[in-house]
């Protein structure tokens, strides 16, 4: 299994990406979601479900706790710019 660490870590504390929501949509080639035990990238084409067993640990996890990973600003938890798209 090929596993990517989708949080990345530049010798800061951790980034943070913003939470599934009402609104979150997956377009047509599917969303990268962060798991919040793993922090594992899982690939979904939709959010019509409102649990998900993550592939790599195998913990079930409620929607709204998993995270989206989106291009573009990065930042730390103080709220410091650490990256900035894929540079």
């Amino acid at each position: 299994m090929n596993h990517t660490l989708c949080r990345l870590d530049y010798g800061r504390s951790p980034l943070t990406f913003p939470k599934v929501n009402s609104y979150t949509r997956s377009g047509k080639n599917g969303r990268l979601i962060i798991c919040p035990h793993c922090d594992e990238c899982l690939r979904v084409f939709h959010f019509s479900w409102s649990s998900l067993e993550c592939e790599y640990c195998k913990k079930s996890t409620n929607k709204y706790d998993f995270e989206v990973f989106i291009l573009g600003d990065y930042h730390d938890r103080q709220g410091k710019l650490v990256k900035r798209g894929w540079e």
